[in-house]
């Protein structure tokens, strides 16, 4: 049958899960190994609302076999409160990525911006910031803001060897006609 990837959802504990996906009776710790029984890959969510520390992602990384990734979200402060975000804070979610990256289970980072993330100059000066302070690391930019969706935006993603995620959300725009 192969891999397969998880198409819809970002994660892999959900309790309307048990049953139909895992085995009755799976407790939340046993959902990534269920997950990664089935999935090659899942994105972690929860780093967007609290700072991961290495040892919770090395944890999950041993509950999952070689050649499972991970895509983990930037913390909040990287995306929606820039104007707190520090080289210092960087550093400290690269440190917690450490166990991922020893153990090639890292797909990417996924720096998801706000709707109020507008391409302006200062914002594309912001994402030459956050490709400095994560130099090493695959970032994935997902924009919520139309006015990205211009071909200027794919050359400065390509300058700053930055990927480009597509926001699967209806109405989120009026896409550019070429």
């Amino acid at each position: 049958m192969g891999v397969r990837i998880a198409p819809k959802y970002a994660g892999y504990s959900y309790k309307d899960w048990i049953g139909p996906v895992y085995p009755p009776g799976t407790k939340n710790q046993d959902m990534l190994a269920c997950y990664a029984e089935e999935f090659s890959f899942t994105e972690l969510n929860f780093t967007y609302y609290r700072m991961p520390e290495p040892r919770q992602l090395h944890q999950m990384q041993t509950r999952t076999p070689p050649g499972f990734l991970f895509a983990v979200k930037a913390h909040q402060q990287m995306t929606h409160q820039r104007e707190e975000a520090t080289p210092e804070t960087f550093a400290a979610f690269r440190r917690a990525l450490d166990p991922l990256l020893a153990n090639d289970k890292l797909a990417c980072v996924l720096a998801q911006f706000p709707y109020s993330f507008h391409n302006t100059g200062e914002n594309v000066e912001y994402l030459k910031r956050f490709r400095e302070w994560l130099p090493e690391l695959e970032i994935q930019v997902e924009f919520r803001n139309a006015n990205w969706l211009v071909p200027e935006t794919g050359a400065v993603l390509r300058d700053l060897s930055l990927g480009f995620v597509c926001v699967d959300q209806p109405r989120l725009c009026q896409w550019p006609k070429n």
